[in-house]
């Protein structure tokens, strides 16, 4: 299922409250990837990863992530790009595709549309961590993204590229806890 709500951290969850659609050129180096991990050593099903790339110390954010030890599924990193959807029904199936020089991947994911001011406009992909975005997020500089009717947005890889890197190996730590489906109960 490409399309899931999960439970965000307080702090992710504030954070998403007022959200960009497409960076002017200068704004990008105000941009940085950042990562945090809630951990509770008394329930380790309980720890969750966010990752987000804004201006720090704001609520002005382009993409959130999230992925969770709760479950195997929890733990595929779920990611909202942010973009100008407006124009797109919310729910629909779509292809998010991203360029960076002369390689370009397409993944899919759902249409989102914030409600109440809440939330970011965009589209949300659960991402695998064998996903060769992942790569590409790793050697590249930057990229851009896009859907079919709306305006393309352009992401920094740059600022905090190893919170990136923190945040997958987040979420495939809690993989590799995680209980296998359909083996919950068992000793």
């Amino acid at each position: 299922m490409l399309f899931r709500t999960r439970v965000l951290g307080a702090a992710a969850a504030s954070l998403l409250s007022v959200l960009p659609c497409g960076l002017r050129a200068a704004d990008i180096d105000l941009y940085a990837w950042q990562f945090s991990e809630n951990l509770d050593p008394a329930d380790p099903k309980a720890a969750s990863a966010q990752l987000i790339y804004g201006i720090p110390e704001t609520d002005d954010i382009q993409v959130a992530g999230t992925c969770a030890a709760a479950s195997a599924d929890d733990a595929v990193p779920s990611i909202t790009f942010g973009l100008d959807v407006s124009a797109l029904q919310s729910g629909v199936e779509t292809d998010l595709k991203f360029t960076t020089g002369t390689v370009e991947h397409t993944v899919k994911g759902r249409v989102q549309l914030a409600e109440y001011e809440e939330g970011l406009d965009g589209v949300v992909a659960s991402l695998a961590p064998s996903d060769p975005l992942w790569t590409l997020m790793s050697q590249k500089t930057e990229f851009s993204y896009s859907v079919a009717g709306a305006s393309p947005a352009k992401a920094s890889l740059e600022r905090g590229r190893e919170n990136i890197g923190k945040f997958l190996d987040a979420c495939r730590r809690y993989a590799a806890q995680a209980t296998p489906p359909g083996e919950k109960g068992k000793p």
